[in-house]
C-alpha cells in the first residue's frame, strides 16, 4: 500500500494525490486503531500483572515467616521447596523469551520496535532478578538443624523388684529437626549449583559476544552488544554474591511453628489453590503478551508505511 504500487496505465498527478490521500487515510486509521490496542493491552496486562505480583509476594512472605511443628513433619518444608520450583520455572520462562527478543533486538533495524524489543528486555531482567530474591528469601527461611538433646530416657520400675531400668529412645524433637533440616540443606546445595551454572553460562555467552563484537557492522551493532556484555558482567556479580550468601545458614527472621498437622494441611491447600489459580492467570497474560506484540508490529508496520506514503505526497504536492 505505496503510492509508488505499478499501475497498468500511467496516473495523472491528480489521480496520485487522490490515491494517495486514500490510502494515507487508511494508514493514519491504522496507526490510531494499533496504537490504542497496544494502549489498552498493555493497561490490561500491567493491572493483572499487578494482582498476580501481590499474591506471589503474599505466598512468599507467609510461607518464609513459617516453620513445621513435630506434629506437622515437613508439610511446610514441602510447600516452600513447590513454591521455589514454580519461581525457577517462572525464571527459565522469561530467560527463554528475553533471548528470543535479544536475538530480534540485535538482528533489526527498526528504532521504534528496537525500543519496545529493548523495554520488553528489561520488563523480564528485573522479573527475573525479583523472583531469584524471593527464592533466596524462602531458602533461608529453611529449617536448620537445632542442637537437641538426642536422647530422652525413661526410668521404670521393674515389676516385682525392687529396681528400675532406664529406656532411651530418640526424641521426637530431635528426629523432627533433621528431618526438616534435611529438606532446605538439599535445595539449598541445589539453588546453588543452579547459580553457579547460571555463571559459567553467562561467561561462555560473553565470550560469543566478545568474538561477535569484533566483528560488528557497524557503531549500533558494537554498542548493542557491548550493552549484553556488560548486563553480563553484572549479573555474574550479583549471582556470585547470592552463592556466597546462601553457603550460611539461617534466617534473621524468627519464624513461627505451624501448631499441628491440620493446621499444615489447611495451608498447604490454600497454597495449593492460589498457585492453581495463579497458573491460569499467567497463561492469560501469556496469551494477552501477543496480542500486544501482534498489535505493536502493526502499529510499527503502518506508522514506517503513513511516514514513507506522507513523504511521497510531501514531492507531488511540492516538486
Amino acid at each position: 500500500m505505496t503510492l509508488l504500487g505499478s499501475a497498468e496505465e500511467p496516473e495523472t498527478k491528480e489521480a496520485k494525490i487522490k490515491r494517495g490521500e486514500e490510502i494515507i487515510s487508511r494508514l493514519e486509521g491504522a496507526v490510531a486503531h494499533y496504537g490504542k490496542k497496544s494502549e489498552e493491552l498493555t493497561s490490561e496486562l500491567l493491572a493483572m500483572d499487578g494482582v498476580v505480583e501481590k499474591k506471589i509476594d503474599l505466598l512468599v512472605e507467609v510461607l518464609s515467616s513459617l516453620k513445621d511443628s513435630t506434629d506437622s513433619g515437613t508439610r511446610i518444608e514441602n510447600n516452600k521447596v513447590d513454591l521455589i520450583e514454580g519461581l525457577r520455572k517462572s525464571i527459565a520462562f522469561y530467560q527463554s523469551r528475553r533471548a528470543e527478543k535479544e536475538a530480534r533486538f540485535l538482528s533489526i533495524q527498526n528504532e521504534a520496535t528496537k525500543d519496545d524489543l529493548k523495554g520488553d528486555m528489561d520488563f523480564l531482567d528485573e522479573r527475573s532478578e525479583k523472583r531469584i530474591g524471593q527464592i533466596m528469601e524462602l531458602t533461608k527461611s529453611f529449617t536448620q538443624h537445632e542442637e537437641t538433646n538426642k536422647y530422652i530416657y525413661e526410668h521404670k520400675k521393674i515389676p516385682g523388684a525392687n529396681a528400675y531400668k532406664t529406656d532411651r529412645k530418640v526424641s521426637p524433637e530431635y528426629k523432627q529437626s533433621k528431618k526438616a533440616a534435611g529438606v532446605g540443606a538439599h535445595k539449598r546445595e541445589q539453588l546453588m549449583d543452579e547459580m553457579q551454572g547460571g555463571v559459567d553460562k553467562l561467561v561462555r555467552e560473553n565470550k560469543v559476544l566478545q568474538t561477535n563484537l569484533r566483528g560488528a557492522a557497524n557503531q549500533e551493532a558494537y554498542d548493542a552488544r557491548l550493552s549484553e556484555i556488560e548486563r553480563n558482567e553484572e549479573l555474574i556479580q550479583e549471582l556470585s554474591e547470592k552463592i556466597y550468601e546462601l553457603s550460611f545458614e539461617g534466617s534473621e527472621v524468627k519464624l513461627l511453628e505451624v501448631e499441628d498437622s491440620e493446621e499444615a494441611h489447611d495451608i498447604e491447600l490454600e497454597v495449593r489453590d492460589v498457585v492453581q489459580g495463579l497458573q491460569g492467570e499467567f497463561r492469560k497474560m501469556v496469551a494477552l503478551k501477543t496480542q500486544l506484540d501482534l498489535a505493536r508490529s502493526r502499529y510499527n508496520t503502518a506508522e514506517i508505511k503513513l511516514d514513507y506514503n506522507q513523504k511521497v505526497m510531501d514531492k507531488l504536492l511540492n516538486p
